[in-house]
């Protein structure tokens, strides 16, 4: 069964942390600038969250990836505004 929440009722979080719901469909953007494609889904594992990226007819090319949801290290800047995540991931990978 699915639930639903008012977004007005969900607690709030502190600068720099998002709910999933709010990275769904933002532009995945590599340091070259690269669009890689939009965030799909997002799952648990147990090391790390992970984004999966699907491709768009604007990205670089129609690969699905996998990258982590490693704030820092992978994940460089979440611009929910501009609707873009922006990560250190080569296109290659």
């Amino acid at each position: 069964q699915e639930i639903f929440v008012i977004e007005k009722d969900l607690p709030s979080l502190i600068q720099g942390e998002f709910y999933w719901y709010q990275l769904e469909n933002l532009k995945v953007i590599n340091e070259e600038q690269d669009l890689l494609g939009i965030i799909d889904y997002i799952m648990e594992t147990g090391a790390n969250d992970v984004i999966s990226v699907s491709p768009t007819s604007e990205s670089i090319d129609q690969k699905e990836r996998l990258i982590p949801y490693i704030r820092e290290k992978v994940v460089k800047k979440v611009d929910l505004k501009k609707g873009k995540l922006y990560v250190e991931w080569p296109e290659d990978y």
